[in-house]
């Protein structure tokens, strides 16, 4: 349990780095909590691009009802913010773009 709380510690401070090398020691579970974590720390940081750059280096966790609710909100938000007058037609968010590869 102590690697669970030195990564929950490292989340609650932003230490994304250290906190991404504990989960990773601490196995394919951990891994996941931490891309929840950190995916939910930039929703509610407004940092959507963020978000889905977590989404896409670190892999998307299961469907769960937590994470249908974080990925529902990040939907909305991204979506809701459309593209800017500056974008070509049928171009979209650079990390969105690249969840499709």
């Amino acid at each position: 349990a102590g690697g669970l709380e030195e990564m929950k510690e490292l989340a609650r401070r932003g230490d994304w780095e250290r906190c991404s090398g504990v989960a990773r020691r601490l196995g394919p579970d951990a891994v996941e909590q931490y891309v929840v974590l950190h995916t939910a720390a930039m929703v509610s940081a407004r940092r959507f691009e963020d978000a889905v750059r977590v989404l896409k280096d670190h892999g998307t966790p299961p469907i769960s009802a937590a994470n249908v609710a974080l990925y529902r909100q990040l939907a909305r938000d991204l979506l809701g913010r459309g593209r800017s007058k500056t974008q070509q037609d049928g171009v979209w968010m650079a990390p969105v773009q690249d969840l499709r590869e």
